[in-house]
């Protein structure tokens, strides 16, 4: 089932901090500027 990304992400950083990782990469492959939704998924992912 799809998640929303903002979703995924914010876990995933729980998760880091969890286990006290200093990096975290999150790929936005596939999100352009012409694409208001999948922008508007960045912004979110942002807060």
């Amino acid at each position: 089932a799809a998640r929303d990304p903002g979703a995924v992400v914010y876990d995933a950083l729980q998760a880091a901090l969890a286990r006290k990782t200093d990096v975290v990469l999150i790929d936005t492959a596939g999100r352009i500027h012409t694409q208001k939704n999948l922008m508007e998924e960045l912004k979110k992912i942002r807060r």
